[in-house]
């Protein structure tokens, strides 16, 4: 199952949300941005719930084939992952999915980087920023 663009599973939901957080670049309707606002800790709690929002976002405003696409990727995802706690005899193969999953938690706090660096060097140098690349 693909995306009008050809994109499938994570990649769709990706472009998606990111598509959409440079045509709302910043605003409140901007998910993937959304987080830039705030302060580093901040950003760095709300991680899981970025991961959550940014697939709810997709699911909700995406169409109905992106999100047939990222419902089953979902489906599939928690089934492997069941059965790896479940049935798993490898601590490498869990060790790899908590890994994973903190990793997912930190997406807002390493996207927010970025916007805060930006943000500085608009301010020491307005002439050098350029935003929207």
């Amino acid at each position: 199952m693909g995306h009008e663009h050809g994109d499938s599973g994570i990649h769709a939901r990706l472009r998606f949300t990111h598509l959409t957080h440079h045509r709302l670049n910043l605003t409140k309707e901007d998910v993937e941005g959304r987080h830039a606002q705030m302060p580093g800790w901040r950003a760095l709690l709300n991680g899981p719930y970025f991961t959550l929002l940014m697939h709810m976002t997709a699911l909700r405003h995406g169409g109905r084939r992106l999100g047939v696409t990222v419902a089953a990727q979902l489906l599939v995802n928690a089934i492997c992952i069941a059965l790896i706690f479940r049935f798993g005899r490898w601590d490498a193969l869990r060790y790899h999915v908590i890994a994973m999953g903190v990793g997912h938690c930190l997406t807002a706090f390493f996207a927010y980087g970025p916007y805060t660096i930006t943000a500085i060097e608009a301010t020491i140098s307005p002439e050098r920023c350029v935003i929207g690349s």
